[in-house]
């Protein structure tokens, strides 16, 4: 999240090619859910410690099954 736009498509573009030619997988944390959206296939949504949801990222985008995870996605809508 702290790099520019356009550095930062450059760098999911990067990470997207060598998920798929080397069939590796990503931990990745972040407050950045566009770029969890961009890169994952998952998500597992964490409050103080606890596992609140765990989706496949289309169906959490487009169905959170928590108020914790609305208001994330709606915060990060800009």
């Amino acid at each position: 999240s702290a790099l520019d736009r356009t550095t930062q498509r450059a760098m999911i573009e990067l990470l997207r090619r060598l998920q798929q030619q080397e069939q590796i997988s990503y931990v990745l944390i972040s407050h950045d859910l566009q770029v969890i959206q961009a890169l994952c296939h998952n998500v597992l949504v964490l409050h103080q410690a606890q596992v609140l949801e765990y989706q496949a990222t289309a169906n959490l985008f487009s169905h959170p099954q928590t108020e914790y995870t609305r208001q994330l996605i709606a915060a990060s809508q800009y």
